[in-house]
């Protein structure tokens, strides 16, 4: 296979295609544009990066992390365009929406992310883990006749991720407001599948041959029309570029925002980073530090920009070096491929498990969050243990409450009531859908899109938002 054709690739098709004859540079421009002005991405300023509810706003947020994230991503794609002109693999027409596609990535790569983080996709992996065969029971459901059905979807909360989170919110929740269409943020086709980081869904993940999912089975069909029209079945090229920004930005700004918040000091790390690495200089990146330059952040700073501009480097040529491995699928992390970036990225990140993620500041926090979306489950439980039949009562009780009347559901009433606009309509539209397509098995298909409902509400808080509804709904704060 020789270099890819990223004129096939790069396309303007969305789901609902309205503008015929738009360039492909206005096409991807506004798919930056959606995602920015978007409510999903604004919420991410109240989402941690590492230490949730913080109040230094030097501290990072998600949203400033997102943003780092980016502009690391446009410096790689810049890089890696230009490569790839100079050996006549890009069109020069090309080299905008190139970088355009990859920043876009970068943007949306934490957009899926629940409230406190991996505890927060932790609190929703065990919940379920632990509850969905009682609840699903009490739904008047019964595992001996659906399970088989059952054990394949429920894959998409036992393996729970912002990741598929993030494809789901893109491809279906975060639609037009009042005339829901289904179709989202209504991407181009190569952003969509530019987005999805892990090429395969929860089955995939359960049977371990990925490490994560990439979408859950809710966005399936849409993701595989995307691939058709494409013509692409293995990891799209510019998820490697956005994969890398965020190794190489997260590494150093989650240790900078240690240093920021006095966990750790400048000395500390270099001390500790020479130990874990083995080696007493950084030679291989052309750097030398003194002993005595240690105490500084100053020197930490450096350190900083000299070894994220090396390894935005050995990115950009990486990529390029490796391109006809990429199109087949036949490479992991584009930086485990060069053996110094690799350890040096495994001994940052070695460094923040050890003295960073473990400092009372971050993992105090991280235990409540969990808590708090754990009990945020448990308190929307009583909607998941409803029939069908009662919990339809519910939804049409919005256009006519006197539905209500008798069927002794005050407090699923209250409890639905609180759910957003937007989940709503997602899940209408679903059931509605699914009705149409698949009638035999629409009784079981709908617990889960309810299930995907209540995760996409409580997947959609920030972190103030959760712990404020937690307090409110046990009775904790009024």
């Amino acid at each position: 296979m020789g270099p890819i054709d990223y004129e096939k690739i790069f396309v303007t098709q969305r789901f609902n295609d309205e503008k015929t004859n738009i360039t492909i540079d206005t096409a991807f421009s506004s798919d930056k544009s959606r995602v920015i002005f978007s409510s999903s991405f604004r919420r991410l300023q109240q989402k941690a990066q590492v230490f949730s509810l913080e109040k230094n706003p030097a501290v990072r947020s998600r949203l400033t992390h997102t943003l780092e994230v980016s502009n690391t991503g446009s410096i790689i794609a810049k890089k890696v365009a230009q490569k790839l002109i100079e050996r006549g693999h890009l069109d020069e027409s090309l080299r905008v929406p190139f970088i355009d596609i990859t920043e876009t990535c970068c943007l949306l790569h934490d957009i899926g992310n629940p409230p406190f983080g991996h505890f927060g996709e932790a609190a929703i992996q065990r919940w379920f883990r632990g509850n969905w065969q009682t609840v699903f029971k009490a739904a008047a459901l019964g595992l001996e006749d659906d399970g088989l059905l059952a054990d394949h979807l429920i894959n998409d909360f036992l393996y729970f991720d912002g990741n598929p989170q993030g494809v789901r919110m893109s491809l279906y929740l975060q639609d037009l407001p009042d005339t829901y269409q289904g179709i989202g943020l209504n991407l181009t086709f190569s952003q969509i599948l530019a987005f999805v980081k892990y090429n395969g869904d929860s089955d995939e993940a359960r049977a371990g041959r990925l490490k994560k999912p990439g979408y859950f089975h809710s966005e399936g069909s849409k993701i595989a029309e995307v691939k058709n029209f494409l013509g692409w079945s293995t990891r799209y090229p510019i998820t490697y570029l956005m994969e890398a920004a965020d190794d190489i930005s997260y590494c150093m700004s989650d240790i900078e925002d240690g240093i920021e918040k006095d966990i750790i000091t400048a000395d500390h790390f270099f001390r500790e980073l020479f130990a874990l690495w083995k080696v007493q200089d950084l030679g291989a990146f052309g750097y030398d530090i003194k002993t005595t330059d240690l105490h500084s952040r100053y020197h930490f700073f450096r350190f900083k920009v000299h070894l994220t501009r090396s390894l935005i480097d050995r990115v950009s040529s990486l990529y390029v070096d490796n391109e006809e491995q990429i199109a087949t699928g036949q490479v992991g992390d584009l930086l485990d491929l060069d053996p110094d970036s690799k350890d040096a990225l495994v001994a940052l990140k070695t460094y923040s498990r050890k003295h960073l993620f473990r400092a009372p500041e971050a993992e105090e926090i991280e235990l409540a969050g969990y808590k708090v979306i754990f009990g945020l489950l448990e308190c929307f439980r009583p909607l998941l243990e409803l029939p069908f039949t009662k919990f339809s009562l519910l939804v049409h009780a919005i256009d006519d409450v006197k539905l209500l009347l008798g069927k002794g559901l005050d407090v699923e009433w209250r409890l639905f009531n609180r759910l957003a606009n937007k989940q709503l309509a997602a899940y209408r539209y679903a059931i509605r859908e699914q009705s149409a397509a698949d009638p035999e098995n629409f009784v079981v298909k709908e617990w889960f899109y309810r299930s995907h409902l209540i995760v996409d509400y409580i997947a959609g808080m920030t972190d103030n938002f959760a712990l404020e509804s937690y307090r409110h709904l046990n009775g904790i704060e009024f």
